[in-house]
């Protein structure tokens, strides 16, 4: 996405994410530019903690927004506040009841925390779904290869989760819903507005 045309007053957001995150930031950002400053960027990690630091020491930057292992690096590694994509149980549920609509043989693989609602998912319908976490990409690449010798056709997860089982030919299923993206973006929104008033910036 080229770099935006400078709007005074409006908060300036950078939306991280690559593959499918990048996809879903792009579907629902224009309804917001009217109240902010949007530049999808598809980096990550240190890459993308570089490219924060050099927008934010112009004062071009106000908040960004990302999801999963890559925004928990940010928050750690950047002065921008960082606003990360929660998943939610009815997250969890749809992916997973997707998943099982594909094949039997569904893990779940999601970042630093599982999620009650798995075990309850399970119990449910009498369902064998392995539940495993990762905090970083290596611990992600390990699990996901482990999990196609071992049979598993599908497996649910963040972006970076479903593009490694993508590339090794399993299926990857999206685990953040469209709701859990906009929310985020305008959790972003209002983070930048306040950050603004704090600093007795524009708030337009």
């Amino acid at each position: 996405m080229p770099p935006p045309v400078s709007s005074p007053g409006l908060p300036r957001i950078w939306a991280l994410g690559i593959s499918r995150l990048q996809r879903a930031f792009a579907e629902l950002i224009p309804a917001y530019s009217h109240l902010a400053e949007f530049r999808i960027v598809g980096r990550a990690y240190d890459s993308a903690a570089d490219a924060i630091r050099r927008e934010a020491r112009e004062g071009k930057l106000d908040v960004v927004v990302s999801g999963g292992s890559n925004g928990a690096y940010l928050r750690q590694h950047v002065d921008v506040p960082v606003v990360l994509v929660k998943v939610t149980g009815f997250d969890v549920m749809s992916a997973l009841a997707t998943a099982r609509r594909i094949s039997p043989n569904v893990a779940l693989v999601t970042h630093a925390s599982t999620y009650a609602e798995v075990d309850e998912f399970t119990r449910a319908f009498s369902l064998s779904i392995p539940a495993y976490t990762y905090l970083t990409e290596d611990d992600a690449t390990a699990r996901v290869q482990m999990l196609k010798q071992e049979g598993v056709k599908v497996v649910v997860g963040p972006g970076l989760v479903t593009d490694l089982a993508d590339r090794l030919g399993l299926i990857g299923v999206f685990l953040y819903s469209g709701n859990s993206v906009r929310m985020a973006l305008e959790d972003a929104i209002e983070a930048a507005r306040l950050r603004r008033i704090e600093s007795g910036g524009a708030t337009t």
